[in-house]
Formats: C-alpha cells, structure tokens, sequence
C-alpha cells in the first residue's frame, strides 16, 4: 500500500513538472520576435524622444518571452506586461494593455537581420516608430561565465 502512495506521488509529481517544462521551462514555445529589444531611437508623434528618466512614455526595451505576451522596460526600470499578438505574414504587432482596455498600439516591423528590427504605427492614439537591437545573451555574466556556488573571488563587471 504504502509503495503504491509513493508511486501514485511520484508520478503526479512527475507529470506536473513535465507540464511545467512545456507551459513556462526551456519547453515552451517561443514567439517569433523572441528576445530582448533594446530601443536605440523612439519617436512619439513625428519627435525623437531622448532617453530622459523622466519620460513616462519612453520605452528602454521590448521583451518578447512569451506568446501572447510583450513587455516593456520603462527608463526608470519598471517593467509593464502586455497582451500581444504577432501576425508574421503581415509582420504586424498588436499590444494591449490589460489595465486600460481603450489603450492600443498597432505596429509593423520590419526584421533588418537577426538583430535589428525597425516599427512603426500608432500606440495609445500617438504616431510612433522605434529601431529595436536585439541583446546577445551569450553575454550575459550568468552565459559567459557560467553559474558557480562558491565565489572564491567578488566579480567586478
């Protein structure tokens, strides 16, 4: 009795972690703008916006993690989640806000290599076209130099 309870949990257990691996692990599906986007260049109605801390409206970079969802990094490093949806045939982007239904961004882009894309389009009702450069992740410290228990010496980036 007592080894069926244990075989009964370890499979449960088993089959959750399976499940996990695909919905939210290395298993999942990846969007096709998959990636993080840092924004070089944002203009907001036909006017370049400079990367000012103090500019709510400005963009540092564009997350794309998960289907159906994009998120945006505020110059103040706050993070805002988006529901999204890319059409590739017609390299087109729509994002929502899940907090103001009335709010949405209509962008196309266009892929210049596997690193940069530029869009274009409206968002919140504002004409808007950014450069978007991909970030290598190879060059991330935790990539490049690999994951260790013990710090026999403090790293200095």
């Amino acid at each position: 009795m007592q080894a069926g309870v244990w075989i009964w949990v370890l499979a449960l257990y088993s089959y959750q972690s399976a499940a996990s691996w695909k919905n939210y692990g290395g298993g999942r599906p990846k969007p096709s703008l998959y990636g993080i986007w840092d924004i070089s260049e944002m203009k907001i109605d036909g006017q370049v916006r400079p990367a000012v801390l103090s500019d709510n409206e400005r963009w540092r970079r564009l997350i794309f993690d998960f289907p159906k969802r994009a998120t945006a990094q505020h110059l103040d490093d706050s993070f805002e989640d988006f529901g999204a949806s890319i059409d590739v045939s017609k390299s087109a982007l729509s994002i929502t806000r899940e907090a103001d239904k009335n709010w949405k961004a209509e962008l196309k882009f266009a892929r210049n290599g596997p690193d940069k894309m530029m869009m274009a389009g409206t968002m919140g009702g504002h004409a808007v076209e950014m450069r978007l450069q991909r970030v290598d992740e190879s060059k991330f410290l935790l990539k490049s130099r690999g994951f260790h228990w013990v710090q026999e010496y403090p790293v200095i980036r």
